[in-house]
Formats: structure tokens, C-alpha cells, sequence
């Protein structure tokens, strides 16, 4: 019986990690960038606090691709901290 495993780096922990905490941290920051937007009221910082937002919202996009391309790599268990960053890239930045 033959498992593939993650091609070397692929699956590593660290990186999965970190993409999980960069995950964990674009919501947080996109939960602010609400709130300063609601109640800014200089419209030059009102579209810098918009293009951050949408740049928040292409990152975490691109996150859940890479996490969708780790998953198709690993095998047997080893793709559950790509689970976990498809998970956690799925939610939404902030609702608004």
C-alpha cells in the first residue's frame, strides 16, 4: 500500500500556520477597517480604508486557493492544516 505525502513544503506545518494566522488576522483587520469606515469622514482616508479592504478581501481569496492546492497535494491526514485554512479563508473578512 502507497501514501503520498505532501511534496516538501507543500504541507508544512510552519507555512500552513502561518497562512492560518494570516487567515485569523485579515478578519480581524477587516472588522476594523468597518468600523473606520463607517466613521471616517475624509474622503481621501475613506477610499485608502476602502482599497485596504478590498485588497483584504483579494488576499483572503488568494488563501483559499492556495489552501484548495495544499489540500490536493497531501494525503492520508496530512491536509488537515489545509482543512483549517480553507475553513478559516472561507469566512468572510467582515460583513458589510
Amino acid at each position: 500500500m502507497s501514501t503520498m505525502l505532501c511534496p516538501a513544503g507543500v504541507g508544512s506545518q510552519s507555512m500552513v500556520g502561518s497562512l492560518c494566522r494570516e487567515a485569523a488576522w485579515l478578519r480581524v483587520r477587516g472588522a476594523q477597517l468597518l468600523h473606520d469606515l463607517a466613521v471616517c469622514q475624509s474622503p481621501a482616508l475613506w477610499q485608502r480604508l476602502h482599497r485596504e479592504r478590498c485588497w483584504l478581501q483579494e488576499r483572503r481569496a488568494e488563501l483559499q486557493r492556495i489552501a484548495h492546492l495544499i489540500e490536493g497535494e497531501c494525503r492520508g491526514g496530512q491536509g488537515i492544516g489545509a482543512a483549517l485554512l480553507r475553513e478559516l479563508s472561507a469566512r468572510p473578512v467582515a460583513a458589510g
